[in-house]
């Protein structure tokens, strides 16, 4: 009799080529490099009206057609694009936006907390997660859980604890920030910046 240890979902396929390999079917287009997977349609909508995003393609699926947009941050493309909802078909996409292109993401998106203390709009870096979906096992050995690399999670809270430390001396601390206050901020900003993109 075979155990829980038998189960195909804890298979793991080590080759870099999929059985249905996205880049076989999908042409590369003239897309940027860096792109957002975000999963807050209203953010998306409020970013292209913003900064004057473009449709350059479309990931399709079942539900329909996912524009995908080319924005101009600051004289870098950047692209967005909503990943869909649920593990296989954000997978999905982000292979498909692979194929176009694309080599590194940013995902943004919301979850629950079983953590009464974590209030609505608190800012979570996540140190690992529990793997209770089947989507993770096609890209990493069987494991309970999977933690991002140091390097990323450090990147990602450097980045933010500027940003953190401002909103909350603003609102919890009443403090009001002069020329100097803000020139200083945006040579923090600009200093992290600089720094990620030399990596």
């Amino acid at each position: 009799m075979s155990g829980p240890e038998d189960a195909p979902i804890l298979e793991f396929d080590p080759a870099a080529t999929a059985v249905i390999e996205p880049s076989e079917h999908i042409e590369p287009i003239d897309i940027a490099p860096h792109a957002v997977l975000c999963f807050f349609q209203d953010v998306i909508e409020k970013v292209v009206e913003e900064h004057g995003g473009r449709v350059i393609d479309h990931v399709v699926s079942e539900i329909g057609r996912n524009p995908v947009y080319e924005l101009d941050i600051d004289g870098r493309p950047l692209a967005l694009v909503h990943p869909g909802v649920g593990a296989p078909l954000a997978a999905g996409f982000l292979e498909e936006m692979i194929a176009r292109g694309c080599r590194a993401f940013v995902a943004c998106g919301g979850a629950g907390v079983l953590v009464p203390d974590v209030a609505l709009g608190h800012v979570i870096v996540p140190s690992s997660a529990v793997r209770d979906e089947g989507t993770s096992y096609h890209y990493l050995p069987a494991a309970r859980e999977v933690e991002p690399t140091r390097q990323a999670f450090d990147a990602i809270v450097a980045t933010l604890e500027p940003v953190l430390a401002t909103v909350v001396a603003w609102v919890w601390l009443g403090e009001t920030f002069g020329p100097i206050q803000l020139v200083g901020g945006a040579v923090v900003l600009a200093g992290i910046f600089l720094a990620q993109s030399a990596r």
